[in-house]
């Protein structure tokens, strides 16, 4: 009887070790949350009185690949084969948040106060809009980001100004996905710079604005 007893005890133990250890190797490892990032303050233009500063600009709408449209980072291998984070996640929607990365690099590069994201209301028009379509945003860990963006600026009637294709490398330091949200932040810093540029131009040539 002890001997049995012994016996349904020491199974016992083992089907509890079994089950904790099953528990512990099917635990996932937590999540890790990214998010592209604006130019620094320091890199801001300030406010002026120049005509620059009167400009109204709208950013958007804003539209992403679809491959692009999920929360999972992409990377890519290759031309064609691309590969989804299982643990690294956009912390939210990407397409606010280059929506809004974009908008406030605009306003530290334009001495404006005059900016709006899409939609915005009809008792706020805007002189310019600028509309994006992200085309690529993904990268190789620990060699470079890829970042490929058209755009079109239209006036305050929607008559077409302006449009281009956008397309910057940027190298990532190691083989983490900060890293790589690093390297597309600084691309799309530089497309900022590039629109930032040319809407200052169609402000000091005065073309029309609507």
């Amino acid at each position: 009887m002890n001997t049995s007893f012994a016996v349904r005890r020491q199974w016992i133990m083992i089907c509890i070790f079994l089950i904790a250890l099953s528990s512990c190797l099917g635990k996932s490892p937590p999540s890790r949350f990214y998010a592209l990032t604006p130019l620094a303050d320091e890199q801001s233009v300030g406010q002026s009185g120049s005509a620059e500063a009167q400009v109204a600009i709208g950013i958007g709408p804003l539209t992403l690949a679809d491959y692009l449209n999920q929360r999972k980072i992409v990377t890519r291998i290759g031309n064609n084969k691309i590969l989804q984070a299982e643990f690294d996640l956009w912390a939210g929607s990407l397409k606010d948040n280059i929506r809004h990365v974009i908008l406030e690099n605009i306003g530290r590069l334009l001495p404006t106060k005059r900016l709006f994201t899409y939609p915005w209301s009809r008792l706020m028009p805007v002189d310019y809009q600028v509309v994006l379509d992200v085309v690529q945003c993904d990268g190789q860990l620990g060699e470079q980001a890829q970042v490929v963006v058209r755009w079109q600026i239209f006036d305050g009637a929607k008559k077409l100004l302006d449009a281009g294709r956008f397309s910057r490398n940027e190298p990532v330091s190691d083989n983490s996905y900060e890293a790589l949200v690093e390297a597309q932040s600084r691309a799309f810093k530089a497309l900022s710079v590039e629109l930032a540029t040319i809407l200052r131009q169609m402000t000091h040539t005065g073309m029309p604005k609507g």
